[in-house]
């Protein structure tokens, strides 16, 4: 496997992640596209909890996944309308009390066919713990077929 550094797979998320008060990252700015090479795996875990849209990013890494054998593997908070969480726009997520975006799996399902992603697998289960609770997520794994 190819190994590229987060900044370089994920420069959108990195910008927002650093905007955030308990960012664990350097002040560095990443703009656009930096990976310049076809990787084979691509992890993105409790990342997505800063982001709603995730169509840019699900873009960008389908450009630089391998086909056939490139996967991208990533959780995301799950939109749980059992517990009242309304997707009130129509959007695919919402931006929760706790300052974190939630996805419905349709959502990441709908997103993953309009880029051209397979859905290799996805789990609904608990993703962390907050306070001593469960927070439920999608675990998902998405590959490129080939062309």
């Amino acid at each position: 496997f190819d190994v590229v550094s987060v900044e370089d797979a994920f420069p959108m998320v990195m910008k927002k992640i650093q905007n955030q008060q308990h960012s664990p990252c350097s002040s560095s700015s990443y703009y656009g596209d930096t990976v310049s090479k076809i990787v084979d795996l691509v992890i993105a875990c409790d990342v997505f909890v800063y982001l709603g849209n995730l169509q840019p990013i699900f873009e960008s890494v389908h450009k630089y996944l391998t086909p056939d054998t490139g996967r991208f593997a990533f959780s995301t908070e799950r939109l749980d309308t059992a517990k009242g969480e309304k997707d009130e726009e129509g959007r695919g997520y919402v931006l929760l009390p706790t300052a974190r975006f939630a996805h419905k799996k349709s959502y990441i399902e709908k997103l993953a066919r309009k880029i051209g992603f397979q859905v290799e697998a996805m789990k609904l289960c608990p993703i962390r713990k907050n306070g001593g609770k469960d927070i439920n997520g999608i675990l998902v794994v998405l590959s490129v077929p080939s062309t």
